[in-house]
């Protein structure tokens, strides 16, 4: 509820999570502060950014978040900021 008042006041926030990668090959970020357990406040990692990314499971991945639309169930990720508490530019050469 705090995720989504905060969302519906300014359109977006800001969240970090640790990426857990799904078979299917899309993903989500576990909040950290939740034991990395499955939690409502779990945004949904498209398969697309993860590939053009090149992210990886255990990656802490921070960016803006949208709530859920109409029919969706978790939150979502709009626009990645950071990985690894690195800029982007930064994850470009990892190993």
């Amino acid at each position: 509820e705090i995720l989504k008042t905060q969302v519906n006041q300014g359109g977006y926030i800001l969240f970090s999570g640790i990426l857990d990668i799904t078979n299917e090959g899309y993903g989500f970020l576990r909040a950290l502060t939740e034991s990395l357990a499955d939690s409502q406040n779990d945004t949904y990692v498209s398969q697309s950014q993860i590939r053009r990314f090149a992210l990886r499971n255990g990656d802490i991945v921070t960016g803006q978040v949208r709530a859920p639309k109409d029919q969706e169930r978790y939150y979502a990720l709009l626009k990645i900021e950071a990985i690894n508490y690195m800029s982007l530019e930064e994850n470009k050469n990892r190993p």
